[in-house]
């Protein structure tokens, strides 16, 4: 979950949701520069973050019974093998692009202290490297099996984390005020991208990369207005009847 804080209470983003606007957004990229298998790298964007782990335990709320933020969550190795084990069902090329993200993710882990970081005890990140090891190899596989070179792959990935990272700086309302910049990620050519929101509140992207001069994409926003939670349960049981929000951008030239 995404969590925001609002002044009724807590708005919730699910992380499907987070997917699915990256793919809106990909979804008005420049045609010329779109990889040839478009759908599926659209496909890849959608469920990049899918396969959460069950609502159970504690793993949604903090210590203090606050619904718990995405960023504040321990690695879950099980929910990286889960996207990884059901891309593969779909295609290799989405297979190989979830592969790429939780390379760039968790290579990290493999060094003791990020795994600390983590929370990661020495089995679980013994279990983490083996896991990375896998992608490596996967990837070589799957570019060979697909007759692709890791310059075409890369670019492809490039875009990929693109729309992520600019899906969760709107999500995570992170636009800097009074029109200051803020880095998204390198464009497939490699070339520095940056947002900025102006006074009309419409975002911008420098450069352009888009097929349309304006276009607008949405998400759906559960709001609560319980502060507390006693476990994942109650959490999980104050979702349905939450008050669903839509939020909207405006991307322009």
């Amino acid at each position: 979950m995404i969590v925001n804080t609002s002044t009724q209470g807590w708005e919730i983003i699910f992380q499907r949701a987070h997917g699915l606007l990256a793919s809106k957004i990909g979804f008005y990229w420049q045609e010329k520069e779109r990889p040839k298998r478009w759908l599926e790298t659209l496909t890849a964007i959608a469920e990049h973050d899918d396969e959460q782990i069950e609502w159970k335990g504690m793993y949604h709320i903090t210590d203090a019974g606050t619904p718990q933020d995405f960023s504040l969550s321990k690695f879950s190795l099980e929910q990286a093998q889960r996207v990884s084990a059901v891309s593969r069902y779909k295609s290799q090329w989405i297979a190989l692009m979830i592969s790429m993200h939780m390379s760039y993710l968790y290579e990290p882990l493999r060094e003791e202290k990020s795994a600390k970081e983590a929370g990661l005890n020495k089995k679980e990140q013994k279990e983490t490297i083996e896991f990375l090891d896998l992608q490596k190899e996967n990837q070589k596989l799957f570019r060979k099996n697909l007759k692709v070179n890791k310059e075409e792959t890369q670019k492809a990935y490039n875009l990929i984390h693109f729309c992520d990272r600019c899906s969760l700086i709107l999500c995570r309302e992170n636009i800097p005020e009074d029109n200051r910049k803020v880095e998204v990620f390198a464009l497939p050519n490699g070339e520095k991208s940056e947002l900025h929101q102006r006074e009309d509140k419409t975002i911008c992207i420098t450069p352009w990369i888009f097929e349309e001069s304006e276009f607008e994409v949405s998400i759906e926003v559960h709001c609560l207005s319980q502060l507390k939670f006693e476990n994942d349960k109650e959490l999980a049981d104050a979702l349905p009847s939450a008050t669903i929000i839509e939020k909207t951008w405006i991307f322009r030239k």
